[in-house]
């Protein structure tokens, strides 16, 4: 390269010897060179070796003439360690568990190891953390290092845990880190970290309920659909404001106060995987015969307004108790039940006596009483278990003319007329003399069952009674039973004088037609018989 006709051109090689060959093949894989022309360094490290070999670097040249020579300097390669990554083998990267069920896997991690040459005496630790997945789900997860020399991990095993919130589930993702205390410097690793998905399973909970009462109570043959709920209605009897247009049905609102499926199983929780459970009332007499007695219709609960319905049997009365079960149905298709006991008390409420009038219309004539044997038939008290009350009837006149009627009766017939238990009465009509006239009757059946809570003690029916006419014979009086006048006289009286019945020629008289007679008041009284003169005061005379 020199500027002259006569320079060489030699060539040569570098040649580099360690003084230390273990550590040289210790730290390198392949021994360093260099090269020429550009006199580059190349070596290949030893993954995670570090230390100093120092090297004799020769240049050693080539002449035209074959000989040789060369010159020798010493090269330090001075390795500076760097922490290594912490290393780890997990047995699993999917794990699951049970709401409510914490989970323990030994054995999680295998191979745990520091890293690299030389930091067999770092500490070693995992870390844990949620990095997907619903917020409020995860309680506690922990890496812990097993055996003998936890502390430093060195036993080569980590076992995880996790442990999630009360009633919670959800699928999440964890963050599992292996951290040794060598740090970072020089661009060093400290941290290792592995993805780790928890598959936590729902697990239903046991539903409950509440109910206003323990005890419903209800009147016998009662019918009750609220519109609200009235303080009072559950409690006692005849406090609800209801529509009661249908006979014996009874829909009541509010008797389940609360329903709870569970702890975030009533899709209201502010949370992501809350289950939205739905489920059904259940409810089982403790007596079924009695229940068949008492109810048409088997009470049952609805949802969601937790309302009562059932329809009564007529006149009937007693307590029957219920298991009340609450059955939910969780998204896995599992089943819970919770069970409250539930009386339904119908109070017993006097039925109305009932009969049933062979006529509703009857005639007789004046003076002449009417008597119609089984007049009203079927004669009950009522209702159930009323068969001891005493039974009779009354009857008043609600229309037609006063004074016509004297007496009137419907009497009960048989053995046991005194409680009115032969089935039948008889009725019985009596006139005032000489009366008649069209009547109306109010008959009532009456017991002994009272009207407390509503109940019915009175059956009324209505009789119309045509009283006919009956022509009675008249009668008349006169002044005198002999009249003297005198021969070919003539009187027309303008009123009448003393005498002039007794005597002739006692009277003021116009004699003007010559023969004619006309006297007044010979007959002092005319009577057509017994209110028959249309002067009495009454209004069929």
């Amino acid at each position: 390269i020199d500027d002259c006709l006569t320079c060489e051109q030699q060539t040569g090689v570098f040649l580099l010897a360690p003084l230390n060959l273990t550590e040289a093949m210790r730290i390198f894989v392949t021994s360093p060179n260099v090269s020429l022309p550009g006199g580059g360094l190349q070596l290949t490290l030893a993954p995670h070796m570090n230390g100093e070999v120092r090297f004799n670097v020769s240049l050693k040249d080539l002449a035209p003439d074959g000989s040789s020579l060369s010159v020798t300097r010493e090269l330090a390669i001075r390795v500076l360690p760097v922490n290594s990554a912490p290393s780890f083998v997990l047995t699993q990267h999917e794990v699951a568990l049970d709401e409510d069920t914490p989970l323990a896997v030994p054995g999680f991690a295998l191979e745990v190891s520091p890293g690299g040459w030389k930091e067999e005496d770092q500490s070693l630790h995992f870390t844990i953390e949620q990095v997907g997945g619903p917020p409020g789900v995860l309680l506690s997860a922990a890496v812990t290092c097993e055996g003998p020399n936890a502390s430093h991990c060195r036993n080569g095993s980590a076992g995880l845990s996790v442990a999630l919130q009360p009633d919670r589930y959800g699928n999440l993702t964890l963050l599992l880190t292996l951290r040794d205390n060598g740090g970072v410097a020089l661009g060093g690793t400290d941290a290792t970290p592995e993805m780790v998905s928890v598959f936590a399973r729902p697990v239903n909970d046991l539903p409950s309920f509440s109910t206003f009462v323990s005890t419903l109570t209800i009147l016998e043959s009662s019918s009750c659909v609220t519109m609200g709920r009235a303080y009072g209605e559950w409690e006692a009897p005849g406090q609800a404001v209801c529509d009661t247009s249908i006979p014996f049905f009874h829909s009541r609102r509010g008797l389940v106060t609360s329903v709870n499926w569970g702890p975030f199983e009533n899709g209201i929780d502010d949370c992501l995987t809350c289950e939205q459970q739905t489920g059904v009332f259940l409810l089982a007499p403790l007596n079924l015969t009695e229940a068949m007695r008492i109810f048409v219709t088997s009470p049952n609960v609805s949802l969601p307004g937790g309302g009562l319905q059932l329809t009564l049997a007529p006149h009937m009365n007693g307590e029957v108790r219920f298991n009340v079960s609450l059955k939910d149905l969780a998204p896995d298709g599992s089943s819970l039940s919770v069970t409250r006991e539930l009386a339904i008390r119908v109070l017993p409420v006097n039925s109305a006596p009932s009969f049933v009038l062979t006529q509703h219309e009857v005639a007789l004539d004046e003076d002449t009483p009417l008597a119609v044997p089984g007049f009203a038939l079927e004669v009950s008290p009522g209702g159930w278990k009323e068969e001891d009350q005493s039974l009779h009837f009354t009857i008043e006149q609600v229309g037609g003319p006063p004074g016509v009627l004297l007496s009137a009766a419907v009497t009960c017939e048989g053995p046991n007329a005194s409680h009115c238990r032969n089935g039948s009465a008889g009725l019985s009509v009596a006139l005032q003399p000489d009366r008649y006239g069209n009547l109306t009757l109010l008959l009532t059946l009456r017991d002994n069952g009272g009207v407390a809570l509503g109940g019915t003690d009175a059956t009324p029916e209505m009789v119309s009674v045509f009283a006919r006419p009956v022509n009675d014979l008249p009668s008349f009086s006169t002044f005198v039973s002999t009249l003297t006048i005198l021969e070919s006289s003539s009187c027309v009286t303008m009123g009448r004088a003393y005498g002039e019945w007794e005597a002739p020629g006692q009277a003021v008289c116009d004699t003007s037609i010559p023969f004619f007679h006309s006297r007044r008041g010979l007959v002092t009284s005319v009577n057509w018989g017994p209110f028959e003169n249309g002067i009495d005061d009454c209004l069929t005379c």
